[in-house]
């Protein structure tokens, strides 16, 4: 989850500058980091809930959505 989540900055801060030096938008770097930084923080939290919560329906006994049947 990680590294798509760091992949997926490094796409963003390239489309800004790309937009940047278009001269479509103006920039402020420290907005830009502060948000993705704030982006990257909340996919981080999300995905490791999800994952801990997937963990814990197969812990309990339940089977994950599309495993259904597989031991």
């Amino acid at each position: 989850m990680g590294t798509v989540v760091w992949g997926l900055i490094i796409v963003a801060l390239a489309a800004l500058i790309i937009i940047s030096k278009l001269g479509i938008v103006a920039l402020n770097g420290t907005y830009v980091l502060i948000g993705l930084m704030l982006g990257a923080g909340a996919a981080l939290v999300i995905g490791g809930l999800l994952s801990a919560r997937s963990r814990g329906s197969v812990r309990n006994g339940n089977n994950p959505a599309g495993t259904a049947g597989s031991k």
